[in-house]
């Protein structure tokens, strides 16, 4: 994350440094300047999304990877099933999911329900608001390979 605030930051110090000059494009005249007006709202938007990611910078606490599988939390895989179809999930932090390469954020929707689950447990769930039977079939430590 701080690697993505530092580009954020970066891509602000660019738009900031080239306000003069497009406001000099413009003319003289402060209004009616199109392109100047782009530029300040682009800067608001850039200015809102850095102070998000301090935000969240600011909620993170590290997780200690779990020292044993005995049910679902962040740093384990699991194997389910959603309503009969078996599906492979790595449990990772904040906004990392990737759902090609099999890693499911905490926060999202189907691992909020399933946190603290046992093998063997089956839970109602909903997604997309429409009721799902999940059954935790396995649950291991995560090899660290993800974040």
């Amino acid at each position: 994350m701080a690697k993505q605030i530092e580009a954020v930051e970066r891509r602000l110090r660019e738009k900031q440094l080239s306000s003069g000059e497009i406001a000099d494009t413009g003319g003289n005249q402060w209004h009616d300047n199109a392109g100047y007006d782009n530029l300040v709202i682009e800067i608001r938007g850039i200015n809102e999304q850095l102070s998000k990611l301090h935000r969240v910078m600011n909620a993170c606490s590290v997780v200690e990877i779990p020292s044993s599988a005995d049910k679902v939390a962040i740093g384990t895989e699991v194997v389910i099933t959603v309503s009969g179809e078996e599906q492979q999930w790595s449990i990772v932090g904040y906004d990392s999911s990737d759902i090609d390469n099999g890693l499911l954020a905490y926060n999202t929707p189907i691992a909020r329900q399933i946190l603290g689950a046992r093998v063997g447990e089956t839970r109602g769930i909903k997604i997309h608001g429409s009721p799902a039977q999940v059954k935790v079939l396995s649950i291991k430590i995560s090899d660290g390979g993800q974040e």
